[in-house]
């Protein structure tokens, strides 16, 4: 079966929906994004939906 990159009926794992850090000022705090990334695929999610940037 061909890996085209989408979610479908064969799809199977931990889809994680990540939130988005902010900083003080309001900006996106790009750092913490680094860092939540890292720990999604540490614990070995199958897949991340990254939205707010």
């Amino acid at each position: 079966m061909k890996n085209t990159g989408f979610i479908d009926e064969q799809s199977h794992g931990v889809f994680i929906i990540s939130t988005t850090p902010f900083s003080k000022d309001g900006s996106i705090d790009l750092d913490s994004v680094d860092s939540l990334v890292e720990f999604y695929i540490d614990k070995r999610v199958t897949g991340m939906t990254i939205l707010g940037m």
